[in-house]
């Protein structure tokens, strides 16, 4: 009994040869079956095993690099200034540096009377492993309530600062002695969020935020330490962001 109609197709016999057929096309279409599955199973696995010998050789690349960023990473420690000395030169003259910035606060003026200078100094000392180029440096001036005054940029400066080494970012500032800001002058307080980009000898790049503050201390002009002159304090260091190469 043919009930699928093969013999119009296939020449069987009636003997039960549609069977054999049968079994031998369900045969056919297991067996191919099994065979694209373990094909399938094997080119998984196989992905997955490439997949995770460029991963492990990803990881190994990043800690080879890791370890050489380390071992040339200038690290900087930071101080500030405002002593005349450290503006001074060998023969105990003022430094006129060419470039040396100089930055006005609400209407303070050079040379006037009314507004006073401050010699703001930014010591950065390398105690890291390698050379550090300082690139860029920004001062975001704010006032004793940390609202924003005004922000001043330094643009590409490209301040090497060798391994045991030292480096100073000299400024002039100055401010009106009897501003509208403050209500007594005598105590008045500019914080500065000082920004420094910089870089190792392989060209990665960091990122370091200071925060430090210029004031008139209070009865400034009877203390002897400070001799009637406007000071400057350094706050603290935020740990350096690594911006990439």
């Amino acid at each position: 009994m043919d009930l699928l109609g093969i013999r119009k197709v296939l020449p069987l016999t009636s003997q039960y040869d549609w069977l054999a057929f049968l079994g031998a096309l369900i045969g056919g279409v297991v067996g191919g079956l099994f065979t694209f599955g373990g094909v399938y199973v094997t080119l998984r696995q196989q992905r997955r095993s490439d997949d995770d010998r460029r991963e492990s050789e990803r990881l190994q690349r990043e800690a080879e690099q890791l370890r050489t960023r380390l071992s040339i990473m200038p690290l900087f420690e930071y101080a500030v200034s405002y002593d005349k000395a450290d503006f001074d030169n060998s023969a105990g003259q003022l430094a006129n540096e060419p470039g040396m910035p100089n930055y006005t606060l609400d209407g303070g003026k050079r040379d006037d009377p009314e507004s006073f200078e401050f010699l703001y100094d930014i010591i950065v000392r390398n105690v890291g492993l390698g050379h550090g180029l300082i690139t860029h440096v920004t001062l975001n001036f704010m006032d004793n309530q940390h609202q924003p005054v005004q922000s001043e940029n330094y643009g590409f400066v490209n301040y090497l600062v060798k391994k045991d080494s030292r480096r100073d970012l000299r400024h002039y500032i100055y401010t009106p002695r009897n501003g509208a800001r403050f209500s007594d002058p005598r105590q008045q307080v500019y914080a500065i969020e000082v920004v420094l980009e910089y870089q190792d000898l392989l060209g990665n790049a960091y990122e370091q935020k200071l925060l430090t503050s210029i004031s008139k201390a209070l009865y400034a002009e009877e203390d002897p330490k400070t001799g009637g002159k406007p000071v400057a304090h350094f706050s603290h260091a935020e740990q350096a962001s690594y911006l990439g190469q």
